[in-house]
């Protein structure tokens, strides 16, 4: 691939991050821009103006979370349990989560902390939990990844959802669905425990290893390592209707009724349940690092185009973070801002 020449007089200059190995991992390293879109009744798509810089998402039910880059954290949307109430205490978090109505943080000591709806004990995290990894929330359960490989649910067990199978050894993510959990192993196996009335617990035969998993209210999702997606239980929406030129997926999500895929270029993809909007991705969205869902909402964390070295301000377009540029500054792109080999802004 041919080394872009861009040419500022009297602007700066950009640095071009073209052959490099991955665009998702080697895009400018500034503040990323949160977006969100589908069902916003309780203002769950609304993010915050002043949310700051952001480095992981993650979704409830009707409210959005969002971690900082400080290590602090931001919900917003529905709060009638105080799931957006952020513990004043919480201290730096690592790793973030979202249940129905409860939210779930990793903080940087490995402790789990857990806040909102707490009817059936989702948020009273087990005393001897120890040191967790990951973390994952179900509608009325919580699930983390234990640093020696081993599950723990806590919370509602209606479905045996927090009941971990005896035999399953260690894993290496979690995820949650709605009364269903989701183990993903160290040789690629998917396992799912819980509520099975659609199939949400069957993972496929034919599915043979993943490198990810999700979940949805009744369905799971496994992403392979040839970046294909698998989709098994309720599908009444379509959410199990993978598109046939999906292509190749980096990470997956699952909302309730409807599913993500992050591709390699950056763009979003969504199928399933749109009462809401919530499949229909913007026009505009730009190239995403990551996605998460809610019950009804979608939620991306974007890479900006540019990112001015000097003030550390990111742009969403090549065109815009020029503009904004003084003389001298350089500008750090990512590859798709550069649509030709050789621009010249003289």
């Amino acid at each position: 691939m041919r080394q872009p020449t861009v040419l500022l007089a009297g602007i700066g200059m950009c640095a071009s991050l073209l052959g490099s190995a991955s665009l998702l991992a080697d895009g400018p390293q500034g503040p990323r821009e949160v977006r969100c879109w589908g069902y916003n009744g309780n203002g769950q798509c609304n993010v915050p103006a002043n949310l700051g810089t952001a480095v992981a998402v993650a979704g409830g039910h009707s409210h959005t979370i969002a971690l900082r880059t400080d290590g602090s954290v931001r919900c917003w949307g529905d709060n009638s349990n105080g799931q957006c109430s952020v513990p004043a205490d919480l201290g730096t978090v690592v790793s973030i989560a979202g249940g129905s109505s409860h939210s779930i943080a990793i903080r940087s000591d490995g402790t789990v902390r857990c806040w909102g709806n707490n009817d059936y004990g989702q948020c009273n995290v087990p005393a001897l939990l120890g040191t967790a990894v990951s973390v994952a929330g179900g509608d009325l359960h919580t699930i983390a990844l234990r640093a020696d490989g081993s599950v723990r649910c806590w919370g509602y067990n209606q479905f045996s959802q927090c009941s971990v199978p005896a035999d399953l050894g260690s894993a290496v993510a979690v995820a949650g669905g709605g009364a269903h959990t989701i183990a993903l192993q160290p040789g690629g196996s998917v396992r799912c425990w819980g509520r099975n009335d659609y199939g949400q617990c069957n993972a496929p035969i034919e599915l043979g290893s993943a490198v990810a998993i999700a979940g949805g209210d009744a369905h799971a999702i496994a992403l392979r390592p040839d970046g294909t997606v698998s989709c098994w239980g309720y599908n009444a929406n379509g959410e199990c209707n993978v598109p046939a030129d999906l292509g190749t997926a980096v990470a997956i999500a699952g909302g309730a009724y409807h599913t993500m895929a992050l591709r390699t270029d950056g763009s979003v993809r969504c199928w399933g349940a749109n009462g809401n909007g919530e499949c229909d991705v913007p026009t505009d969205l730009g190239t995403a690092v990551t996605i998460a869902a809610g019950g009804a909402h979608t939620i991306a964390l974007l890479n900006p185009a540019t990112l001015n070295l000097r003030t550390s301000e990111p742009s969403p377009t090549l065109a815009a973070g020029i503009l904004s540029a003084a003389d001298g500054d350089t500008l750090l792109c990512s590859p798709w801002a550069l649509t030709g080999t050789d621009i010249d802004y003289r």
